[in-house]
Order: C-alpha cells, then sequence, then structure tokens
C-alpha cells in the first residue's frame, strides 16, 4: 500500500508526565523546562541535580555563569534598559523604597566604606575642602553647585572645581572658586 502524505495528526498536550529520575508520575506543569519545551525530569529532581552540578565543583559553576554573563551582557542590558523607559516612575519608586530599606541601607553604608577603603585621598580632599568653606579660605561656586576636590595633600595646594565644571560645562568663570578676601589683605585696602 502506497504511503500518503498527509498532514500528521496533532497531538493533544500531555497533562501527565513521568520523570525518568524519581519514576513518579506528575502534572505537566510540575515538570521541567528544557529550552522551552518539558523536561523528563520533575522540577525537584532538576533542582537537586542543579544543586549536585554546584557543590560538586562551585569554582567551575561561578567561572561558567560569568562567561554566559559576559556573552550575553550587552543584550541584559539593552533589555534592562527597554524595562525601565518602558516606566520608569515605577523603577525610580522601587530604587527609592529599597533605598528607604533597611537592607538598602545597610548595602549603601557598605558601599560607602568600600568607596573610603579605596579612595582615601578623595576623601580627605574632600573633607578639607568643606573645612577651607567653613573656614572662609574657599569660596562656593557662584550657581551653588557642591565642590568637587580633585586632589589635597599636605604637601601641594588645593585643587577644586565646581562639579559642573567636572560634567563638562566651561561656561563658569574662573573667579567663582577664588577665596575671598582675607581679613588683613580687606582692611589694607580699606585703609
Amino acid at each position: 500500500m502506497p504511503r500518503t502524505t498527509g498532514a500528521r495528526k496533532a497531538q493533544p498536550p500531555k497533562t501527565r508526565a513521568t520523570c525518568r529520575c524519581c519514576h513518579h508520575t506528575r502534572p505537566a506543569e510540575l515538570m521541567a523546562q528544557s529550552r522551552g519545551k518539558p523536561s523528563t525530569l520533575c522540577k525537584s529532581c532538576d533542582a537537586d541535580r542543579a544543586s549536585a552540578r554546584w557543590h560538586a565543583d562551585p569554582e567551575a559553576s561561578r567561572a561558567k555563569r560569568r562567561a554566559r554573563r559576559q556573552r550575553h551582557l550587552a543584550k541584559e542590558r539593552a533589555q534592562a534598559k527597554a524595562r525601565y523607559w518602558k516606566d520608569p516612575e515605577k523603577h525610580r519608586a522601587a530604587a527609592r523604597e529599597r533605598a528607604r530599606s533597611e537592607r538598602g541601607r545597610a548595602s549603601n553604608r557598605k558601599a560607602v566604606a568600600r568607596y573610603r577603603q579605596r579612595h582615601p585621598e578623595i576623601v580627605f580632599a574632600q573633607k578639607e575642602a568643606q573645612k577651607a568653606v567653613r573656614r572662609g579660605e574657599l569660596a562656593r561656586c557662584l550657581r551653588g553647585a557642591r565642590l568637587q576636590s580633585d586632589r589635597w595633600t599636605r604637601d601641594a595646594p588645593l585643587s577644586v572645581r565646581c562639579e559642573e565644571r567636572a560634567q563638562g560645562h566651561d561656561s563658569l568663570p574662573r573667579s567663582s572658586f577664588l577665596a575671598p578676601p582675607t581679613r588683613r589683605s580687606a582692611a589694607a585696602q580699606s585703609g
């Protein structure tokens, strides 16, 4: 009998499947997914297998995860950026909420401590600039922007610039960074 080329009958989706590891028959939604298709393992056996693989060689697992992240980094960042700009206010509100939580505050404290440990010269320069402003030795920017201290060491003079200038706004006059006249020079000018 000749074979006819007809459409294959569509198979109804399986509602139950048997795990090849534990041999339990489970509903299809409790079976693991492999590349978008139902696997032959149940979710709990798949999780146990992944955990055993991780604990067998954690360093290799970390290296594999890092390599995968590097391969897909541009795509993941583009997707994250698209999600953000779809509803930016939602993401900003979530970030504010995270920052207010105890976990967020603890994370920020750790980040600040790491920054201070890695950049002690910048932290020193910022503190010295703030002290100089309080003593009246250094004037704030005319536009009210925050001061960014590049370097301040005990041997070299202070190098300070306006935060806006640091971002490339060169429209500020240099006179906005000069210190106010001292008492002696002001008395000498008036007398």
